[in-house]
């Protein structure tokens, strides 16, 4: 892990996950890409005297690029290595563009728990963010000060690979992600009425994801109505976990994880939540 993505809107949540980025960067000898993006004028990168003619847009430039100076100044005090860049055009098409052109290895983001992302990350903005992202996005929530979880729980129906290519590539990321980080690794499965899966298979389907790893143990199965009661159940006992899961692209993640309820999961679970794609 040696480039860390920040988008951020200024917000306190974003501040929040800017934090988390600078303990990753300093635990990982990383450097910090800090991103916020906004609408100007379609004229006003093409104009010689954009202060006389949108004296406006201007300052709030000006404004960003000196919030986004101190973020890079915080970084090097503690020895970081940080930069920023400013995009304008509003949406997620600035965090792909810039993770495809700056070799980035993990996006940390914030959220607002149950109103979802605020400002520039809103709504189908964070959830493409989430679907489309190439590299692991780390989703943080307000009350998360700092990275001190005791585990990572990935959550998956654990298919078997000729089901879903590339599923165990991804799963063996999130692996890696964990040893990187130094956090042990438990496994969670929801069954749902819509996804019911006997003991007997899910024990058949565990079998090469435990052979190909140092796991020993099993998934922990939860009987629910979804994925988010499921998980809420789950950290009852166990709250101090990241959740981990895997993506699939624009259909969501994987197969258990369809339409509203990544939405759910992100938006209204308190825990830190790293996603990683199928390719």
């Amino acid at each position: 892990m040696k480039k860390i993505l920040v988008p951020t809107d200024f917000s306190d949540c974003a501040d929040n996950a800017a934090n988390i980025a600078m303990e990753l960067a300093e635990k990982m000898g990383a450097e910090i890409h800090f991103l916020h993006f906004t609408s100007i004028p379609v004229d006003w990168l093409n104009l010689s005297d954009q202060e006389k003619i949108y004296p406006d847009v201007t300052e709030r430039i000006n404004e960003c690029q000196k919030l986004l100076k101190e973020k890079v100044n915080s970084c090097k005090k503690t020895g970081i290595d940080a930069s920023f860049y400013i995009g304008y055009n509003e949406g997620y098409q600035n965090i792909i563009e810039h993770i495809e052109a700056n070799d980035i290895d993990i996006i940390v983001m914030g959220t607002h728990g149950t109103s979802g992302m605020k400002g520039v990350l809103l709504g189908s903005n964070a959830q493409k963010v989430v679907r489309l992202s190439t590299v692991p996005l780390l989703v943080v929530k307000p009350d998360t000060a700092h990275l001190t979880p005791e585990s990572l729980t990935i959550v998956s129906d654990f298919p078997w690979e000729d089901y879903e290519p590339g599923h165990m590539h991804a799963f063996h990321k999130l692996i890696e992600l964990a040893e990187e980080l130094g956090f042990p690794v438990h496994l969670l499965f929801i069954n749902t009425p819509g996804t019911f899966t006997t003991s007997k298979e899910l024990n058949y389907r565990i079998i090469p994801y435990l052979e190909a790893t140092t796991l020993e143990e099993g998934p922990v199965t939860i009987n629910a109505v979804n994925l988010e009661e499921g998980i809420s159940v789950y950290l009852e006992e166990h709250p101090n976990t990241i959740i981990g899961m895997i993506t699939h692209g624009e259909t969501g993640i994987n197969r258990v994880i369809r339409g509203s309820q990544v939405e759910a999961v992100v938006n209204h679970l308190k825990p830190p939540i790293l996603t990683v794609k199928m390719v």
